[in-house]
């Protein structure tokens, strides 16, 4: 085996700016050659990890990163992410008896929405010289939602899978951006009332 000069920089720079990821040759050198296969990776994985041109690459990209904090390593000129996949809790999990369960805005804008509908119902039947019942505003499972919580085991909508949410967590900060939420199960919602 020969550590000479990288024929193909190319190459070797695609592979640098893999493995300075996560330090995985093998997943690095699928990541770089997405076509390749797995024995393949595993034998040129740490082949080209171990290269002194490859070797040189990283120390400049690590020396790079040390001077330009919000330089940040970049793939075709964008931040590097790692897709995350977190199971959360849905909102029926810790509401009272499993019923849906509000952040307090929602339940504050709720509240709110259900007052403006009583006062409309009862001008309307006011008007219609008819007495109206105002119905009481029911508030489901209660305030308080918190989807970072674990799911609920005996959660009757989701059945303890939670809510899967996935994130693009960028590898030089760390930080996540919440991409899409997807139940595993959805609860059908009872159709409103018409009067």
């Amino acid at each position: 085996m020969s550590l000479k000069a990288c024929d193909r920089p190319a190459e070797c720079e695609k592979f640098a700016r893999e493995f300075i990821v996560d330090r995985d040759p093998v997943a690095a050198y699928l990541r770089a050659h997405p076509r390749a296969s797995w024995g393949t990776a595993v034998r040129e994985g740490p082949r080209l990890a171990r290269r002194p041109d490859v070797q040189a690459l990283l120390a400049a990209m690590r020396d790079r990163d040390a001077h330009e904090p919000d330089s940040g390593h970049t793939s075709g000129g964008q931040d590097l992410a790692v897709l995350v996949s977190v199971h959360q809790a849905c909102a029926y999990c810790h509401g009272r008896d499993h019923r849906r369960q509000r952040t307090r805005q929602e339940m504050q804008a709720d509240r709110r929405a259900h007052r403006r509908d009583q006062a409309k119902m009862r001008g309307l039947y006011e008007r219609a010289g008819k007495i109206y019942r105002a119905r009481p505003f029911d508030p489901e499972g209660g305030d308080g939602f918190d989807p970072t919580k674990p799911p609920h085991p005996q959660c009757p909508s989701c059945l303890g899978h939670g809510v899967l949410r996935h994130a693009a967590l960028n590898v030089r900060t760390g930080r996540g951006t919440f991409l899409s939420e997807q139940s595993q199960r959805a609860r059908p919602q009872p159709a409103r009332a018409k009067l």
